[in-house]
């Protein structure tokens, strides 16, 4: 009963954990929070600075969020059951088309569905602080959707431990605790 009872709440408890953790190492000030929808699918399009931005996004949206994440990280044994569990969906640039396709599908799947889906698109972590160019994905997951696309822009992050910044990650001291972040949608 037990299992059963966490396999319910542990989203809502990993959720919760994830915005405590996330706002004692970070301060995350939030803008445009009521341009995501109550209910209802949404497409969220953010920029990616660190490994720290699903946590800061977590934190930051009023609902749960479905990110679409790079699949070696997804596949990595330790962590398998926690994404799957958070409802992550796992695609990579070097899948071959079906499989592509059978993750694009999935996240619209989930926009039909009401659920708020997270893409990254600049598929990979800035190591230059600077904006990549954005992958085709995001089209193929919106393409005759009627859910609003809402862009998300990750501002201050760079730099943070969980950054590339100085050509490190983690190994570095954070310049302020609890390090400043806005999340503006």
């Amino acid at each position: 009963a037990t299992v059963y009872v966490f396999s319910l709440l542990a989203p809502a408890v990993i959720r919760f954990a994830a915005w405590v953790l996330t706002h004692t190492g970070y301060r995350v000030t939030t803008l445009g929070a009521e341009n995501i929808p109550a209910r209802g699918g949404a497409l969220l399009v953010s920029n990616h600075l660190s490994y720290a931005d699903p946590f800061l996004m977590t934190a930051a949206v009023p609902r749960r969020v479905r990110f679409m994440m790079m699949r070696p990280l997804y596949n990595y044994r330790p962590l398998t059951w926690f994404f799957k569990m958070m409802g992550a969906i796992p695609i990579a640039g070097n899948d071959g088309p079906k499989k592509f396709m059978a993750s694009i599908e999935q996240a619209r799947q989930a926009l039909r569905e009401g659920h708020i889906v997270c893409i990254f698109a600049e598929g990979a972590i800035s190591r230059l602080a600077q904006l990549l160019g954005f992958r085709k994905g995001l089209e193929a997951i919106a393409k005759d959707l009627d859910v609003p696309i809402v862009p998300v822009h990750l501002d201050r992050v760079w730099g943070s431990v969980f950054s590339f910044e100085r050509g490190k990650f983690i190994w570095k001291m954070p310049r302020q605790i609890p390090y400043p972040v806005t999340v503006s949608f």
